[in-house]
């Protein structure tokens, strides 16, 4: 039936149907002074039928919505006084309920824990005062309570050491600028304001809130305060009646749940990127830290520990700074077998306090495991630094310390936590710490206090951090659990890491292949006409059939391309160092790929600092030992064998520096201290959640490297210095052309500082590409290289001083023909 028909047919049909009404209550009103019994029966039997005939009537066509105006004459007014009656009583509970609340829950009986969070006297005074918080015998209170309360400077001291007194501070967002002239403390004075306006029988509370009110507060939010109901007893989460430090009970129980979960359940946990035979591998000493009584600890042999024992350890990583008072060397090698704790730096007596927490019984830190002054013994277990941090059972990183001497414990930032203000067996009373949780705001909490502190700007640190499979940040404050599947704060029992990944490649560097793109090429959308969509509000969609189809189909593609994303690598440190070390790329664009993985590494890392600047490789070598024993590719001062038409393409992204003096050929990044990057980095990273991204669309899976030419060929390494099996120093040739500087206007990027006259300068091309997504974007071919000084020693042989790059179509073509100096070019 049309739409525009439905007004002519309810008109006639709700008259009739009002008439038929309206004429049986007149009939059955003319027999009204009649007693029903004393009626005909012919009357009884006619009025009975009519009415259930009526009624029978009334609610088929009330079916088939054929008399609606009639139903609304009918109870509309009904439906205005059932409708004036509820919003009456609902604007009379509340108006009721701002002035009292019923059922309000007591904490005051005998089962009362006594163990709460760490207030000052005036905050427990008031909890034990206020009906709203601590609750009342009689069941019923004002819903409105007003406290005096701390002046600010009061409140600022009380912070420090009470915990609702901090969650108070910082619900506050911004003061009133102090006046010049001397206040009164009741000028200053600050009033807490406590308020439940919950309806009348809403049980528990669930609308209890604190606001500071006053005259030094310009605005101020409130806070909410839980009483909730729960099975068991579990006492606060982060254990600040006990400590105010971050080295509490609950944080080592915490911290063990964590590692003992990764250990059990998390594939990316388990360091398959050591090889099987390097997989039982113990440094050559740990520390046995004992028992918890015990005040001294020994250092014993790797190869010496009981074959009955646990061989699991925990390692340090730590900032030296000027504070190591004690240092293991040849002299004291005897000596040292036995070590009073006290003769430690806080650093070291705070890991092996974490240590026996843990219920662990070795751990390893460098200055006490390595001998200093023994050159030999140093180089080789510098090399093997990689493996000790890879096979540890966690790593103790503390990450708050400036030097050994700051050790790992901080004071806790209580605003992060709910503050408990009464417990009993099956309920408890928790002020809740403003601001959100979500994983987007822990993480830049992690990434403001892991990363952003002293210990990140070492360079040996780097790969302490990035080949553990576990890490424990004690930062300031707070303490963060990190492994390869999520990272989780203290006092939160857990929440997930969503990684990104790289949609255009997988975990194993490779592309995705061309079936896995055809399936999930974008559905287009039905063309659907407009006057269709405006008429959705009023009649069924406009060809509803396809429509139904096309989302079925649009849904089908978003779960093929989300199966396809979790077949992604993962973005982020530990995604770029997994896609290295599982790398089976063979293609020129896979190639690439491996390229933006490892200077995802470098780059961060380059901007480290190192007391020694010829460790500057060294400092690396742990990541490059284990990425070149499951690649079988060659790493070279830096940069691998295979991937040198890529590799040599880093730039000085940082300001511009002398060149250090150190045994590291130019052509390496590891030649210059400023910051370095690549300019083979694709404008559209491609990374999305791990969920999927209902925007994403099938070429963001692509790769988009159109033509890729190297422009060298038949490279070859002279190993000048090698620790193990990594070259630390080399030169290397290859064939090349070579283009005067003076003939060609292109893109210059010095690497180092360079002489007033600094003499003839080449092009030296090094890699051809065309990829639209490149800066800059839309270009078509691009010619990238390094711009070259001859050595006036040698012939055919230069040093890296500079990069360059070009969009130019003609320098572009010159570049790709064989003109210049054609042949074999070594560089130093």
């Amino acid at each position: 039936m049309a739409h525009d028909d439905f007004m002519w047919l309810d008109i006639p049909i709700s008259t009739m149907l009002l008439a038929s009404w309206g004429s049986y209550f007149y009939w059955i009103s003319s027999a009204a002074d009649q007693q029903w019994d004393k009626l005909p029966s012919r009357l009884q039997y006619g009025y009975t039928f009519t009415m259930v005939a009526l009624f029978a009537l009334t609610a088929i066509l009330s079916a088939l919505k054929k008399c609606i105006i009639f139903l609304a004459i009918l109870f509309g007014p009904l439906l205005l006084v059932g409708f004036a009656a509820t919003r009456s009583y609902q604007y009379f509970i509340f108006r009721l309920s701002s002035k009292l609340v019923f059922s309000c829950r007591n904490f005051r009986g005998p089962d009362i824990s006594g163990v709460w969070c760490r207030l000052c006297q005036r905050c427990q005074g008031l909890v034990d005062q206020s009906p709203l918080l601590g609750g009342t015998s009689l069941g019923i209170t004002k819903s409105n309570e007003r406290h005096s309360f701390h002046t600010k400077k009061e409140l600022e001291r009380s912070a420090t050491d009470c915990h609702m007194c901090i969650l108070l501070l910082k619900s506050v967002e911004e003061f009133n600028e102090s006046p010049e002239k001397e206040t009164t403390s009741t000028e200053t004075e600050l009033t807490l304001l406590i308020q439940d306006r919950r309806p009348i029988g809403a049980y528990p509370a669930s609308k209890l809130e604190l606001e500071l009110l006053g005259a030094p507060i310009k605005k101020s939010n409130r806070i909410c305060v839980d009483g909730r109901s729960w099975s068991g007893n579990t006492s606060s989460d982060h254990g600040c009646f006990t400590s105010k430090q971050t080295d509490t009970q609950d944080i080592f129980n915490w911290a063990g749940h964590r590692i003992g979960e990764c250990s059990r359940k998390h594939r990316r946990c388990d360091n398959a990127f050591v090889p099987e035979a390097l997989r039982n591998y113990l440094p050559l000493r740990l520390l046995d830290v004992g028992i918890e009584t015990d005040a001294t600890i020994s250092l014993k042999l790797g190869s010496e520990l009981n074959e009955g024992t646990s061989k699991a350890y925990i390692a340090l990583s730590h900032c030296w700074g000027e504070a190591v008072n004690l240092t293991l060397t040849k002299s004291n090698l005897g000596s040292m077998a036995i070590i009073n704790e006290s003769d430690l730096t806080k650093n070291f007596q705070d890991a092996i306090k974490i240590t026996r927490a843990l219920k662990l019984r070795h751990l390893w830190i460098d200055s006490l495991c390595i001998v200093q002054d023994d050159n030999t013994e140093w180089e080789s277990q510098s090399a093997n630094m990689g493996l000790v941090y890879a096979n540890a059972q966690c790593v103790i990183s503390a990450s708050a310390s400036n030097d050994s001497n700051g050790g790992c414990f901080m004071p806790k930032e209580l605003f992060r936590n709910d503050c408990t203000l009464r417990e009993a067996a099956c309920r408890s009373l928790i002020v809740k710490a403003p601001g959100k949780q979500s994983f987007k705001e822990q993480l830049e909490l992690f990434q403001d206090k892991a990363e952003n502190n002293t210990i990140s700007t070492r360079a040996w640190t780097f790969q302490e951090r990035y080949l553990a499979r576990r890490v424990l940040h004690f930062c300031d404050g707070v303490v963060f659990f990190e492994c390869n599947e999520l990272i989780s704060r203290d006092g939160q029992r857990y929440f997930e890491n969503k990684h990104g990944v790289r949609a255009g490649v997988r975990p194993d560097g490779t592309l995705h292949p061309p079936e896995e793109l055809e399936a999930i090429q974008d559905v287009v959308e039905s063309q659907v006409p407009a006057t269709a969509k405006k008429r959705r509000l009023f009649r069924k969609p406009f060809n509803s059939a396809n429509e139904a189809e096309q989302q079925a189909q649009e849904r089908a593609q978003m779960e093929l391309r989300r199966k396809l994303a979790s077949a992604s690598a993962r973005s982020g440190m530990r995604g770029a160092f997994e896609l290295l070390w599982r790398f089976k790329g063979a293609q020129l664009a896979e190639y690439i790929e491996f390229h933006q993985g490892w200077y995802e590494m470098v780059e961060p890392y380059s901007t480290r600092n190192l007391t020694r600047g010829s460790d500057k490789l060294k400092a690396l070598s742990g990541v490059a030992h284990l990425i070149q024993q499951n690649t079988k590719f060659k790493y070279v001062a830096g940069l691998w064998q295979e991937m040198l038409a890529c590799n040599l393409l880093w730039v000085v992204s940082g300001s511009v520096q002398e060149r250090p003096t150190r045994n590291i050929p130019s052509w390496s990044w590891g030649s210059v201290d400023s910051q370095v990057s690549h300019r083979l980095q694709v404008v559209d990273s491609h990374q999305i959640s791990d969920e999927g991204d209902s925007t994403l669309r099938s070429e963001r899976f692509q790769s988009a490297w159109e033509k890729i030419m190297p422009l060298i060929s038949g490279e070859k390494v002279d190993i000048i210095e090698q620790n193990n099996d990594l070259v630390l120093n080399a030169t290397i040739s290859f064939n090349a052309t070579l283009h005067d500087s003076t003939l060609h206007y292109v893109n210059f990027i010095p690497d180092v500082v360079l002489p007033s006259s600094p003499g003839t300068l080449f092009h030296l091309p090094i890699l051809a590409f065309k990829n639209t997504r490149v800066h800059p974007v839309g270009s078509d071919m691009q010619v990238h290289g390094l711009v070259v000084r001859a050595k006036e020693s040698a012939e055919q042989v230069y040093a890296r001083v500079g990069y360059f790059w070009t969009t130019d179509n003609d320098i572009v073509a010159q570049m790709l023909s064989p003109q210049g100096l054609t042949g074999l070019i070594t560089l130093v």
